[in-house]
């Protein structure tokens, strides 16, 4: 009897034995090179079940030499960056981890030797003063690599047809890299046109989508976001308003060569609705929530941490959030991390505080660290949009704009008029050589920190006209309206469109200041006439309306205008003005008028009688200029020669 329960005990754990032995996955690397192979610069580790029959939520994990490459589910893949190693044999281990308790069992092990012209130069974790990024990754730790998502690449062919009139759009999206402005359109797909050639190819996936809303390019692949917003093809709305935009639902990568387009489905990667930004870099796609991200493996669609591709020192906590920007050019790229949270300067008393900013270099690669900079800002404000190129870093908060340069060069702070900016401060900047460009509504901000020099360009040549994305480079910007796609520079105004519809209004306090005799007489009579109160069809300072107002005052100068907006519109004396607004223009509005003084402030009638007031709220206005032209000019002098021979 006692025999028999032995055997039966015995039987017992062998079956649980084999049971265990049957449910450890059998992994295996798919494409690894012989031992006696050299490997060298990027190798893609895939790994693979040999039974997949009932093997489910699988779970491996890679090892270099006891380092951890790489934690996810299988199968799956990654690339493993060689110059981060030295030269030499390294030893690859594949585990299988028990969902049972977490535990890791190796399955395989292999020996690579690693063969690389140059050196691996890693970026060795910094020790950080209180405060400055990477405080909470200080330490000699190795990182986790681990898969963070992963969605389904679904490639098709291409559907490419003709652009004949490419610029004649209502455009979601723009996006310009070298000779190519690449156009987003409100049904999800985008138009490619070569500006030298004047060539258009229109482009989509065959996965219906909404619009397009953000364009990148990066290793010869086009890349663009889109919403899963099918109400907005009948909409006249191409894009939602800024800060109120309806989340990508979808990823597309369009490569040329293959005439391919790949889909990838954000929300089943459980990241619908958190991107901001993205870029290409070294065949990974940077995925930037607010806070942090993930890098895309467009081959297998798996997303991984962003310690998987970028500086260890790039990476932030819960205490210590950072926000990411990465650009690139045919010269590399810059990647910049900037702390979203300014910390407390211990050497100020009056409430400073202090935003790190960090940036690398790409090299090879790898990266390098270019620099760090601590920026003095006020307690309770910090910057809240930013711009990089490979050259400049553009950061801007509540009434300032920084500029700094990232070849270590110094920087430039600007102080934006708090009447000229009324855009919110989330609004996004865009940067083109040393130049800052920014969507305000209608209107747009131009500035150059750099040489103190700001201004804005409303449309008021085209009346109506709304700009509803851009896309900056060195000598201009292009713009995406309510009718077209068009170009903006500054270097000449068309004599009746002026900056391709938009006037520009010079900033600042320089603009306010009187630099004629005409101007400094027109200040002078502007202030004798502040209080007068209001009184229609008046033109004496016991009581005027608007056009009696500006009447009077040029007048005085030796001008004669007629009283009534209507007449000041179409009058013959003086031209209409379409490229930049200056002091002493009168602002004609529909059944209103205005004396222009600088700097975005008029002179005119209001409820309560002459007073100051802005132009930032005005549309469909006319520019007339009656003083600073040659005829205005004669007439003074004719006048002040007249007024001196009655005095004699």
């Amino acid at each position: 009897m006692r025999y028999c329960i032995r055997l039966l005990l015995l039987s017992v754990l062998m079956c649980v034995a084999l049971a265990a032995q049957a449910q450890t996955p059998k992994l295996r690397f798919l494409n690894l090179s012989e031992p006696d192979t050299p490997v060298a610069g990027s190798v893609r580790l895939r790994v693979d079940v040999e039974d997949a029959a009932g093997q489910k939520d699988v779970r491996a994990a890679i090892y270099v030499d006891n380092r951890v490459l790489l934690v996810g589910f299988v199968p799956c893949s990654y690339r493993w960056d060689t110059h981060k190693v030295a030269n030499g044999e390294h030893v690859l281990r594949l585990c299988w981890i028990d969902p049972a308790d977490e535990s890791e069992h190796e399955v395989a092990r292999a020996t690579v030797r690693v063969e690389n012209r140059e050196e691996a130069q890693p970026i060795a974790p910094r020790t950080n003063a209180p405060g400055e990024l990477g405080e909470a990754t200080r330490g000699t730790r190795a990182p986790t690599w681990r898969v963070l998502t992963r969605m389904h690449p679904k490639e098709q062919a291409a559907q490419t047809f003709p652009a004949p009139k490419p610029l004649a759009t209502v455009a979601s999206a723009l996006h310009v890299a070298g000779k190519t402005l690449y156009i987003g359109l409100p049904d999800g797909g985008i138009t490619l046109y070569d500006k030298a050639k004047g060539r258009a190819t229109t482009v989509h996936s065959a996965q219906t989508a909404g619009r397009t809303q953000r364009i990148f390019t990066g290793d010869d692949t086009v890349w663009w976001l889109a919403e899963d917003d099918l109400a907005a093809l009948a909409s006249d709305q191409p894009s939602a308003p800024a800060g109120q935009e309806t989340p990508a639902r979808w990823l597309f990568a369009y490569r040329e060569k293959a005439g391919t387009v790949t889909a990838y489905d954000l929300q089943e990667g459980e990241i619908y609705g958190k991107l901001r930004r993205c870029a290409c870099w070294q065949g990974q796609v940077a995925l930037f929530a607010e806070v942090g991200g993930g890098l895309l493996d467009p081959e297998t669609g798996e997303v991984l941490s962003l310690d998987a591709g970028l500086p260890e020192s790039t990476l932030g906590t819960a205490q210590n959030p950072i926000a990411l920007y990465l650009t690139s050019d045919e010269q590399g790229a810059v990647l910049v991390a900037a702390n979203t949270q300014p910390r407390r300067d211990p050497m100020s008393d009056s409430g400073r505080s202090l935003l790190h900013v960090a940036v690398w270099r790409a090299q090879g690669k790898g990266w390098r660290d270019a620099g760090a900079y601590d920026l003095p800002v006020e307690e309770g404000y910090a910057y809240t949009t930013f711009a990089v190129t490979p050259e400049h870093l553009f950061m801007r908060r509540s009434g300032v704009l920084t500029e700094v340069k990232l070849n270590g060069a110094n920087g430039s702070i600007m102080t934006l008029p708090a009447a000229s900016v009324t855009g919110a401060n989330n609004e996004p900047l865009l940067a083109g050589g040393n130049q800052c460009w920014m969507l305000e509504g209608s209107a747009l901000f131009h500035g150059t920190p750099e040489k103190q020099s700001q201004e804005r360009l409303l449309p008021w040549n085209e009346p109506g006209l709304e700009t509803r994305a851009a896309a900056a480079d060195r000598d201009g910007i292009w713009l995406a309206t309510n009718r077209d796609v068009r170009w903006l520079s500054l270097a000449k105004p068309d004599p009746q469109k002026g900056y391709s519809g938009f006037i520009r209004v010079p900033l600042g306090e320089a603009t306010a200041r009187p630099t004629t005799d005409a101007d400094r007489k027109l200040a002078g009579l502007v202030a004798e006439w502040q209080g007068v109160p209001y009184k229609w069809g008046g033109s004496a300072k016991t009581g005027t309306d608007c056009s009696g107002f500006v009447m009077a005052v040029h007048q005085s100068l030796g001008i004669n205008l007629p009283h009534g907006t209507d007449y000041l519109r179409t009058c013959t004396r003086g031209p209409v003005v379409h490229d930049t607004l200056r002091y002493g223009d009168v602002l004609v509005y529909p059944g209103h008028c205005a004396i222009y003084l600088g700097d975005g402030r008029t002179a005119e009638t209001v409820d309560a009688g002459v007073s100051y007031a802005g132009i930032w709220s005005r549309d469909q206005v006319v520019v007339r200029r009656f003083i600073n032209t040659p005829n205005s000019e004669a007439a003074h002098k004719s006048s002040s020669s007249k007024k001196r021979a009655k005095k004699s």
